[in-house]
């Protein structure tokens, strides 16, 4: 009748997003461009649409936990 939720003080682990390479199941690869003879890296148009779906999924995989932590308690 009682559920306790760890880790509710800390950030979500958002490390994944900051590769060079993101991969989607249904995107496809989202590589930075590299720009050698100034040498910087710059995000690509679909890195920053696998970055932003790929937050969205990790998000609401969040909150569905946390639902399912909330609506397991008795009264």
């Amino acid at each position: 009748p009682v559920v306790f939720v760890g880790g509710m003080g800390n950030q979500f682990n958002l490390r994944d997003l900051q590769r060079d390479l993101l991969v989607h199941k249904e995107l496809g690869l989202g590589p930075m461009a590299v720009d050698l003879e100034n040498r910087v890296k710059y995000p690509t148009l679909p890195r920053l649409l696998i970055e932003q779906r790929l937050l969205l999924e990790s998000l609401s995989e969040e909150l569905r936990v946390l639902y399912v932590a909330l609506t397991r308690a008795r009264a």
